[in-house]
C-alpha cells in the first residue's frame, strides 16, 4: 500500500504533530507514505526523506497562504498525484482541500478528508467557517475524525470514522528530565508549568499570562515556560508590564521531536 499525505502546513511541525505521527507510524509498520507539504522559509530541504517518509515541500512566502498560493500548491500536488499510483490520498483538512480534490478528479485513488478540529473563534465567522468545512468533506470518499464530537459539531449526521490521536509512550513517560531543567536555570523545588503550541492570538496566551500572575502569590515556585512559534513581543511586553520576568520563560520555535523533553521537566 501507498498513501499520499495532502498537508497545507510544514512538516513535520510542533503546532501540527498529527501528520507527522501517523506517517512515522505507518513507516514502522512498512507502509509507504509520501508527503506534501508546505515550505514557508529558508533552510528547509524541498525534497528530502524525513524518518523514513518522503517528503517533498512546495514553497510560497511565508504565511501568504491566499488563493495564488493555493492554486501553486494545487497544481504541483495534482502532478505529483499523477505521476504515481497511490491507493489513498490522505488529506488533512485546510480552506481550498477541495478544489484540489476537483482539480486532481482523474486520479484513480480513494480521497480520505481528515478533520482534526473546527473553527473555534465563534459569531457568525465560526459559523460560516464551518458550513464551508462540511461542504468541502463532502468531495471526499472517507472522513475521518480525531473525536465523534468533533464531527457531530461541525459535520452534522455526516458518517465519519474516529480515529483519536493518541500518545506514544516510548517517548512521553512518566519522571521530570532533571538535566534539562538544570539546563534552564529552574531550582529542583520549582513548579513548573509548560505551553507548547502556536504564539497565535486565538491561543489567547495573554489570558494565560494573566491568570498565572494571579496564583504567583498564593505560590511563589510556581514557573512557567512558553514553547512555540510566533510573535513573542506582545507576550514579553505583558510580561514585563506584570513584573513578572523572574517567573516566565518564553522560547522560540524547536523541532517538534524534541517537544516532549520540554513538556518532561
Amino acid at each position: 500500500m501507498k498513501i499520499c499525505h495532502i498537508h497545507y502546513s510544514r512538516f513535520p511541525f510542533l503546532t501540527t504533530p498529527i501528520p507527522y505521527e501517523i506517517t512515522k507510524n505507518l513507516h514502522e509498520i512498512g507502509i509507504e507514505s509520501h508527503v506534501i507539504a508546505l515550505s514557508l522559509g529558508p533552510g528547509e530541504n524541498l525534497e528530502e526523506v524525513f524518518a523514513g517518509v518522503k517528503v517533498t515541500r512546495i514553497p510560497i512566502s511565508h504565511n501568504q497562504r491566499n488563493v495564488l498560493s493555493l492554486e501553486k500548491f494545487t497544481q504541483i500536488a495534482k502532478s505529483i498525484l499523477l505521476e504515481d499510483a497511490y491507493d489513498i490520498v490522505h488529506v488533512y483538512a485546510f480552506r481550498g482541500a477541495s478544489y484540489l480534490r476537483l482539480r486532481a478528479m482523474k486520479t484513480n485513488n480513494k480521497w480520505l478528508y481528515h478533520l482534526i478540529t473546527g473553527n473555534i473563534t465563534g459569531g457568525i465567522k465560526s459559523f460560516i467557517n464551518n458550513r464551508l468545512i462540511k461542504v468541502e468533506s463532502r468531495k471526499f470518499d472517507t472522513i475521518v475524525v480525531n473525536t465523534k464530537n468533533v464531527g457531530k459539531r461541525i459535520l452534522g449526521d455526516v458518517p465519519t470514522i474516529e480515529i483519536p490521536p493518541g500518545v506514544d509512550y516510548n517517548r512521553f513517560i512518566p519522571g521530570i528530565n532533571h538535566k534539562l531543567r538544570s539546563e534552564l536555570g529552574y531550582e529542583p523545588n520549582d513548579i513548573i508549568a509548560v505551553y507548547s503550541g502556536s504564539f497565535s492570538p486565538y491561543r489567547k496566551l495573554d489570558a494565560l499570562i494573566m491568570g498565572f500572575s494571579l496564583t504567583l502569590g498564593d505560590c511563589n515556585q510556581l514557573k512557567l515556560l512558553i514553547v512555540g512559534s510566533g510573535e513573542k513581543k506582545p507576550l514579553e511586553s505583558l510580561v514585563s508590564k506584570l513584573n513578572i520576568e523572574s517567573h516566565v520563560k518564553i522560547l522560540g520555535p524547536f523541532p517538534y521531536t524534541s517537544m516532549q523533553r520540554f513538556i518532561s521537566i
